[in-house]
């Protein structure tokens, strides 16, 4: 099915394969992901493209950003960018995006709740600070 680039001559065809890479790819990063998260978030686990999703039309119906797939593309179209629940985080907190409730649940399960000895670098914030300022929403479950 493959072919070198330069062989290619129909548009469609060339579409094709790009398109059958990218899922590919959508497929790697998401089985990637889950390997990452699914263990430590027993509770609160939402698989990439369910949690990009659900942020991209978060922030779209309330007219924060104006491409539907804005989230999505940026996760999508680099490894490092899905390697790391703290990597979207940063990407929503430079962008002024909003967060759902389902990333806020996962990010404080994953981090927090399990002890992560890296809570300060991935979150930006501790456990006892996310208690006192309710940074993530998420309220009593953390045994500090």
């Amino acid at each position: 099915m493959y072919y070198f680039i330069y062989d290619i001559n129909d548009f469609d065809k060339l579409n094709d394969i790009i398109a059958d890479c990218k899922k590919k790819q959508r497929k790697i990063l998401n089985e990637k992901w889950k390997s990452l998260y699914k263990e430590c978030c027993p509770k609160y686990y939402v698989e990439l493209e369910e949690l990009v999703k659900g942020l991209d039309v978060y922030n779209h119906s309330y007219n924060i950003t104006n491409h539907l797939t804005f989230i999505s593309d940026w996760v999508y179209s680099d490894l490092f960018n899905s390697s790391s629940i703290y990597y979207i985080l940063q990407f929503l907190k430079e962008h002024d995006l909003l967060l759902t409730k389902e990333i806020k649940l996962m990010t404080c399960e994953a981090c927090v709740c399990q002890g992560c000895k890296y809570i300060k670098e991935h979150l930006g914030h501790t456990c006892k600070e996310c208690k006192e300022n309710y940074y993530t929403g998420y309220e009593g479950y953390c045994d500090e």
